[in-house]
């Protein structure tokens, strides 16, 4: 019967193996150094990055003096750029297109420590509108999608309703098939225009 000497082969392996580990961990795709970059003005009070778009446009909050939030934009070639609030008293950011858009919800202090909620949208251009539609109270905005279309709903007397804003602020109810008792909010959309969320039941909540 034959006998074959395997050794040289497991020595060729045990040299070969360290070095290919190696070189196909150096050369991982996605083996990638990651750098922190501070967002940051004089005079503001602390800032939180909430989205961030494939040009590397950065949108979030940052406070002000007088202890409200302003929503920012900020690139790392053109640096920081926040928006005035001329409505209510801060705003929050949720999410940002590629054209750099900004949406999300201000709120305005009432007595008692109630807050109203209105959606708004910071364009490019720096134009600062509300979204709450003149039938409904209040509105709150979650996301827009890459073509502008801006989604959240609105909050009036006899409920809450998702739907959508087109870029001229044009509100459009959204028909959907859960029964009158459920509360559908929207978190996310991606490019191809798929939203989530989640639809609440009493104390159910449900993706």
């Amino acid at each position: 019967m034959e006998t074959r000497n395997y050794r040289p082969f497991l020595l060729a392996a045990f040299i070969l193996f360290p070095v290919l580990a190696t070189a196909l961990f150096l050369f991982r795709p996605d083996h990638a150094r990651y750098e922190i970059e501070s967002i940051w003005a004089e005079g503001m009070d602390g800032s939180y990055a909430r989205a961030i778009n494939e040009s590397g446009v950065v949108a979030g909050n940052i406070g002000d003096s007088s202890g409200g939030t302003l929503p920012f934009r900020w690139h790392v070639e053109t640096g920081l750029e926040t928006a005035s609030n001329p409505f209510d008293d801060s705003a929050w950011v949720f999410d940002l297109n590629e054209t750099g858009h900004v949406v999300g919800t201000s709120v305005l202090l009432q007595p008692g420590k109630h807050f109203i909620r209105h959606g708004f949208v910071w364009k490019k251009e720096g134009e600062f509108t509300r979204l709450t539609p003149v039938s409904a109270t209040q509105s709150e905005v979650a996301c827009i999608s890459k073509a502008g279309e801006i989604f959240g709903r609105i909050i009036d007397p006899t409920g809450k309703y998702v739907g959508s804003w087109d870029s001229s602020g044009v509100w459009t109810p959204i028909d959907h098939s859960s029964d009158a008792s459920s509360e559908i909010v929207f978190d996310g959309i991606n490019d191809l225009g798929y939203l989530v969320g989640g639809i609440w039941r009493g104390d159910e909540r449900m993706a």
